[in-house]
């Protein structure tokens, strides 16, 4: 059942009767709503009101009374909707098929409720700049809220393609009139009047917003689209206001669009902190977008990393996770091209976590251009990342000696990776020529070292003197045994129990020394068991191979190249024997090895088998 009121004149406008009593302030405010005198007796006035005390809605029309003697006297028919009538109405415009014009005779017909129909008015369209200017009236909350129409039934079709369209709590708390004539601002949501009183100017003609346009081109077409799913998803989840309307048809628009920022900005305008706008900003910009919203997860993620208010929530848009995921498939551009100067703390936070997950080494460099800071952390969480080359070979030198600083005090790694990058100038600029060669000295990075080590009177000035049996190793395994002779044999000594790649190219650039003799006692254990177990790299296999007698197995090569070197230097039996006992060496195995008839060799196997014992 649908309360109803009838207003008339006697005495002065009143309410004549009722089938439901209200208080005084929502009978005061129904008074001067329905008080509005029409044009002439064939025009009525529609007004919509809210009565915020009672919960109830009142939908009134009114007619000219020109049979009562007092000029300007109305009659009103006033229905009373609450929210669930509000809820079950297609088209709660459709209530005026219930309307009747009241007459003294007819008066007891509203002193009770009217049963509820099911109106099913079709809603006629109005020309389209009447549509758009009633839009932009009742929903731009910056410009006037009336509208001139010399035909108010164009306006009353605006009107309820606009009530229409609402959700029920909207419908409940929009206000709108139809007037022959208004002066001032108005205290509706939207006026339409065939004219206006007074030098202010209204809204006249088609507007030109796009959010408008797209409204009023919705609100004409038939069946659900992307704007009306928006409005009917999310309206009902903010503030009843027309300012949501127009927020919302502003986004669908540049969802429309596909413009991902544009839509972000709308976004936040609307909802400016991050409890706000929830299951909307999810909707849009979550890993689970809705149907309508066709952009790209980069654009998506894109618009995220460009914002510069705490509007959003990294966690709850697994912000991180889908960034992460992103980097691993198309580097950092997307954080380089996108990321705010001054991104909110809870964003860079999620953006760091995805690239130390997700970052290469090779990607640093772009990164480091617009985002140093952001750099600088993502490098205090990943330290691998400055001892690898990739990351330091698309530096410009200024960016790499910024980082070197940084990175002070600079590791061992973090020098051969730069160095290998291509950025020794930058070293040498941070270190010094002398300091940089210590470094080298002591990580052994060969590779870049005669970059560095160029001309060789920077190794005159380094070693001489020099005690440092990493630089003599180096300086041999460089430039052969003319810069290292007089310590090399005391260095490859000192240093035999733990060899490395540096020490093997020092140990074989000595071996054509004068003084073999004394080199080969020292050096032939780690190398012969290098080769033997396969530890022996590409540069050192290649160079001893050139040094040794013709074969074909280098481990062998390397016993007989020891046994022509004892046999030519006559060396004592127990010298060879400590010499293959350091190595590991088989008796048996040589003896198999070189069967010959030459006596040194015979005479020299049966001592080395009193020395070694059974091997």
């Amino acid at each position: 059942m649908i309360n109803q009121l009838a207003f008339g004149y006697d005495e002065g406008h009143r309410l004549l009767t009722g089938s439901v009593m209200l208080s005084a302030t929502s009978t005061t405010m129904l008074l001067g709503a329905t008080d509005a005198a029409p044009g002439s007796i064939d025009d009525r006035l529609i007004t919509g009101i809210p009565l915020e005390t009672e919960e109830l809605y009142a939908f009134c029309l009114t007619w000219s009374a020109p049979e009562v003697s007092r000029p300007g006297a109305v009659w009103a028919h006033v229905l009373l909707l609450d929210l669930p009538h509000m809820r079950s109405m297609e088209n709660p415009f459709g209530l005026v098929m219930l309307a009747r014009r009241p007459e003294r005779a007819t008066l007891e017909q509203y002193a009770k409720p009217m049963p509820e129909p099911a109106p099913n008015m079709l809603t006629k369209h109005p020309p389209i700049e009447v549509l758009e200017g009633v839009i932009s009236a009742a929903y731009d909350v910056e410009g006037s809220h009336v509208v001139v129409t010399p035909n108010l039934s164009w306006g009353e079709s605006a009107l309820a393609l606009i009530w229409q369209a609402q959700w029920p709590e909207l419908r409940m708390r929009f206000s709108f009139r139809t007037r022959d004539a208004v002066k001032g601002e108005p205290k509706a949501d939207v006026v339409v009047a065939r004219r206006i009183r007074g030098s202010r100017r209204a809204r006249e003609g088609a507007v030109k917003r796009a959010w408008v346009t797209g409204l009023a081109k919705d609100l004409v077409e038939d069946g659900p689209s992307q704007l009306s799913d928006l409005m009917n998803e999310f309206g009902p989840l903010d503030v009843p206001e027309p300012a949501t309307v127009a927020a919302l048809a502003r986004i669908s628009g540049f969802l429309e669009l596909r413009d991902a920022n544009a839509a972000r900005e709308e976004v936040e305008r609307r909802y400016p902190s991050r409890s706000s706008g929830v299951a909307l900003k999810s909707a849009v910009f979550g890993s689970s977008r809705k149907r309508w919203w066709s952009a790209t997860e980069r654009a998506c993620v894109g618009a995220l990393l460009a914002t510069r208010i705490d509007a959003w929530d990294p966690e709850q848009l697994d912000l991180s996770n889908r960034l992460a995921r992103l980097v691993k498939s198309m580097g950092v551009s997307l954080v380089a091209e996108n990321l705010s100067d001054t991104p909110v703390p809870i964003v860079r936070d999620a953006v760091l976590e995805a690239l130390v997950e997700a970052v290469r080494a090779k990607d640093v460099a772009e990164l480091l251009t617009g985002h140093q800071d952001l750099a600088a952390q993502l490098l205090e969480r990943r330290p691998d990342l400055p001892t690898q080359a990739a990351m330091w070979r698309d530096l410009d030198q200024q960016t790499a000696l910024g980082l070197l600083g940084e990175l002070t005090p600079l590791s061992d790694a973090v020098i051969q990776g730069a160095a290998e990058g291509g950025q020794v100038q930058a070293l040498v600029d941070v270190l010094g020529k002398a300091g940089l060669v210590k470094r080298m000295v002591r990580s052994g990075s060969i590779q870049f070292a005669s970059k560095v080590l160029s001309p060789r009177s920077v190794w005159r000035s380094f070693l001489d003197g020099s005690t440092n049996d990493r630089a003599v190793l180096l300086a041999a395994a460089l430039y052969g045994t003319q810069r290292a002779s007089g310590n090399l044999l005391r260095a490859l000594t000192s240093t035999r129990t733990e060899p490395d790649d540096l020490w093997f190219r020092a140990a074989i650039a000595a071996l054509p020394a004068t003084n073999v003799g004394d080199v080969l006692p020292v050096v032939f254990g780690p190398l012969h068991s290098a080769i033997t177990e396969g530890r022996l790299q590409r540069e050192s296999w290649s160079a001893l191979d050139r040094l040794l007698p013709p074969g074909n197995d280098l481990a062998r090569r390397l016993r007989k190249y020891l046994l022509d070197v004892a046999r030519s230097d006559v060396w004592p039996t127990q010298k060879l024997a400590t010499v293959l006992r350091d190595a590991g060496v088989d008796l048996r195995q040589l003896r198999k090895e070189y069967r010959t008839n030459d006596e040194w060799w015979d005479a020299t196997a049966k001592a080395l088998k009193k020395a070694l014992g059974p091997k």
